[in-house]
Formats: C-alpha cells, structure tokens, sequence
C-alpha cells in the first residue's frame, strides 16, 4: 500500500477546512476541477463535495455534506458491484467502475467513478477520494456503436458478396466468410493480388494509383481461376478508406495512408448465360451468313457452268452465219435456245442473295476462335476430336470483318474436321495464334489427317472440288469460300502438309489497313 504524505496532517473535519495555505491552495484547486470530486470517512459520509459535483448531482454542499454516498445510489446497479467495490478501497486498492447513480431530482445517470483511499500513517484507509463524472451521453454513444458494428458484422459475416479491407500494400487485413471461403479455392494468400491485376487490366491503374487520385469504382468485372481450373468472374466496387497513423506520433498528422474496400460479387451464372445467349447469336449469324454464302456460289457455279456452253453456242452459230448458203431458218432453232439460256443467266443473278454490308472494326482474332469454338464443341465432341488451343496471350487487334472471319475460321475448323475423319488415326487439331516479326497476326490449324495430296495442292481452292473420300454432301466450297474472305480482308492464306503429319494451314491476319477489302 502506497502512503500518502499529506493524510496524517490533514485536520479534516466536518465543517473544518482550514488547514494552513496549503490547503488552501488544494481547495482552490480541487474546487475547479471539473470532474465531480467527494472526500468521504471510511464510512463513506460526505465531508467535502466541489462544485462540479453540485452540477452534476443537484444537492448543494452544504446539503450533501454529512449525508453517505449511499443517497446517490440506484437499484440499478448490481449489489455485487458495490461489493467489489468496498473490497477494494477498504483493503488500500483503487477501485474504478461505472455505477448507475440517481440525482437530487430523481434522474438517472451512469457514473464512471474512480476512488482512491487516503491512507494514514500506519497504512490504513482514513479518508476516500471519489472523482465521476456523468457518461451517459458516452454510454449512449458507445451502445450505438456497438449495435451498429453488430449489425454490420452481422450483414458482412451473411453477405453473399466477398468483402476484404486491403492496406496500402494490398494485404487483406481484414475478410469475410465469402472471401475466405473462395481464398481456401486459391494457392496461400494470392487471392487479393489475384483481384488487384485482374483489376488493374480492366481499369489500366493499380492500388497506389487508386489511393492517390481517390477514385472509387464499381461494376468492374474480374475474372479468376481457382486451383481446379475453374474460371469465375467477379463484379468488383472499390471504395478508398484513408488508414489513420494511430502512434503518439501521428495523432495531429492528415498525412495517413490509404487502403481499400474490396467488394466482389460473384456473377459467374450470370456470365455463361451471358455467353451462351451470345455464343447462340454468332451460331445464328454465321449459320445464316454460311448459308448465303453457299447459295451465292452454287449460283455462282451454276451461272459459270452455264456461261460455257452458251459462249460456244454463240460462237458456233456466228461462224455458221458467216458461211454462205446458211439456211437463217436453221440458225432461228439456236438464237431462240442462246436467247432463253442467257434470260435464264440473268435471273439466276437476280435471285443471288446479297450479304449484309459489315463494317470494317479492330477485332482480336483469340476472341473470334474461341467463339468459333464455343459453337463448334457439339460437331467436335461428335467426331471424337481434341482440340489443342495455343494462344499468344498479348495479340494486337487486326481491322476486319469480325462475323466474315469468324466464318472463315469455322470453314478452316470443318475442313480439319473432315480431314481427321478420313485419316482414322489420332483425332487432334492444333490452333495456335501468334505474331509475325511485321507485326502481323499469324493463325496456324494443323490436323492430323491424311494431309494433302501434291497433285490436287492447285485445285483444293477451286470452287466445287472436294478431295474428300467420302464428300458427306458438302458442296466442296470450305477453302475457296476462306481463301476468298482473308484474301477481300487484305491477308493471306496457304495450305501445306505438315513434317509430323496432317495439314497445316496458315492465314496472316494483316496489322496494316485493308486495303481494296475496306
């Protein structure tokens, strides 16, 4: 027990404070102290009580003074706290708590109270020093808050959404179930910076950048693979939180550090569903555009194959009217059958459908394979075939005609097709992405077919041919139709077997404009 030097020659008596200038002095300031102070015996009879304590408590001193502490007291308190209490400041400790207290008036009030014993020479408590003031207000604050921080724990702790507070340094100081449970998908402590490059390719600007400029976000998509392979993606909003110095040293610093509030809902369904409706829609147009295509060069062929025939027709016949003694009414049966060949010519031009106009924009030639591919799976798992995907992640885009190179894709991913159905051996189709030392965009499709026979490497783009063993009713315009549509685009296309087997097709994607294809 610590001894006060002051209590043994302290003549504190009811009624009786003069105990020399330094009392004095002591009254004055305790006095003005604005904390409600009482000085009470060891019975806990009101000797002193300051002005502070008056306004706090409604008695005046000298209605309080000789009164117990007891008349402030409240059943609201629990007994066993005034106890603790009287344990404590009986034995010489200091005891602080809150205590429910009842004013002059009757009002209620918590008192946050700290009593100090004044011991006496010998050690043993002579006096108690009372100091509380009123925290109602404090209380009232301090439940709020707590309700509050419950409620939103509550709502984090529930909340579908992922939700994570980084730091300045981007690490999750805080996380809840949703994050963590996605976190324990993801190789250890990756998923936060897994959001932040994600992020920083869809808005092109990093965490510090963020926490600099103080620009919030919201509804920016992220995508993720977990551990499995699976890929989900995210609808991500970020608020920036300003993260306070909490040293001595900081306390009048406006300098703080900067984190974020990391919000991530999982729209993944919402994306296949998204992707299958659009993966429909490029079947439907390229379905449609296959068909006019076809028609325009059956009508083509058809138009050709008549033209020949009409040209000697008409030759035969000028060179028999330029014979002497032709009988005209001969040559009459013929001019009728050349006029009603080339009447039939022009209307099979007139009935070619005409394609819509498509306008020339920059496309990613990775996007067009893998829609390519996305409405190709059914015909790919049908034959039997694995497809092998290599593609060059950075790809520049290219300007072209993005539904007239799909179609041109699709005919180079059918004719590979066929080709492994009539080679009977490993069913594989490579397509690899790439680009050229020019900069242009290069498209390999290597299957592992037959591969090409030299004598036909001149007539496989002629319209009509097909070197196929079983022709399966196509039409044989696949590589003709491709050759026509890279080469309108301003590219290029070769075909050549391959050294490990198949075929391997190429077309360059030109970086450049189109050219006379615009």
């Amino acid at each position: 027990m610590v001894k006060d030097r002051t209590s043994a020659s302290l003549p504190l008596q009811p009624g009786d404070w003069n105990g020399g200038v330094a009392l004095d002095v002591y009254r004055q300031a305790i006095e003005f102290v604005p904390v409600a102070t009482s000085i009470t015996d060891v019975r806990a009879n009101i000797l002193y009580a300051n002005s502070a304590f008056e306004r706090l408590t409604g008695y005046t001193e000298s209605e309080i003074v000789g009164l117990n502490e007891s008349v402030l007291s409240d059943h609201a308190t629990p007994p066993d706290t005034y106890r603790k209490l009287w344990a404590a400041i009986t034995s010489g400790r200091e005891w602080k708590g809150r205590l429910v207290n009842r004013r002059k008036d009757g009002t209620r009030y918590l008192a946050d109270l700290t009593v100090v014993p004044i011991l006496d020479a010998q050690g043993n408590p002579e006096y108690f020093l009372g100091m509380h003031r009123d925290v109602t207000d404090v209380h009232e604050l301090e439940s709020k808050l707590k309700n509050q921080n419950t409620l939103l724990s509550s709502l984090v702790e529930a909340a579908p959404a992922l939700i994570a507070l980084l730091n300045a340094s981007g690490k999750v100081i805080f996380s809840n179930p949703a994050f963590e449970d996605l976190q324990r998908e993801m190789p250890r402590d990756v998923l936060a910076p897994h959001f932040l490059r994600a992020l920083n390719e869809s808005l092109g600007v990093d965490l510090r950048s963020l926490c600099e400029n103080g620009t919030d976000f919201s509804a920016v998509e992220a995508r993720i693979e977990t551990l499995d392979g699976e890929i989900r993606w995210f609808a991500c909003s970020a608020t920036r939180v300003p993260e306070q110095d909490m040293s001595a040293a900081g306390y009048f610093s406006v300098n703080g550090r900067c984190g974020l509030l990391l919000v991530a809902s999982d729209i993944t369904l919402q994306r296949r569903r998204f992707e299958q409706a659009r993966t429909n829609a490029v079947r439907a147009v390229l379905a449609e555009q296959q068909m006019l295509q076809g028609m325009r060069e059956v009508i083509s062929g058809a138009v050709f194959q008549l033209q020949g025939p009409l040209n000697v027709m008409n030759a035969a016949q000028q060179m028999a009217l330029r014979k002497t003694g032709t009988d005209e009414q001969t040559s009459l049966p013929v001019a009728e059958m050349l006029e009603a060949g080339y009447a039939a010519v022009e209307r099979l031009k007139s009935a070619m459908p005409r394609l819509a106009p498509e306008p020339v924009e920059p496309v990613n030639i990775n996007e067009l394979i893998h829609d390519v591919l996305d409405i190709s799976i059914e015909d790919l798992l049908r034959a039997g075939v694995f497809v092998d995907w290599r593609p060059e992640k950075q790809l520049p885009n290219v300007p072209g005609r993005a539904n007239a190179l799909r179609s041109l894709i699709k005919h180079l991913l059918d004719n590979a097709i066929l080709a492994i159905k009539d080679g009977g051996g490993l069913r594989e189709i490579v397509i690899t992405s790439s680009v050229t030392p020019s900069g242009d965009v290069r498209l390999d499709v290597r299957d592992t077919g037959p591969g090409l026979d030299e004598k036909l490497r001149l007539k496989i783009f002629e319209p009509f041919f097909t070197g196929w063993v079983k022709t399966r009713f196509r039409s044989g315009m696949g590589l003709a139709l491709a050759r026509r549509i890279i080469i309108e685009q301003g590219g290029s296309l070769e075909i050549a077997n391959h050294m490990t087997g198949g075929c391997r097709v190429e077309v360059v994607f030109a970086a450049a404009s189109l050219g006379h294809g615009q």
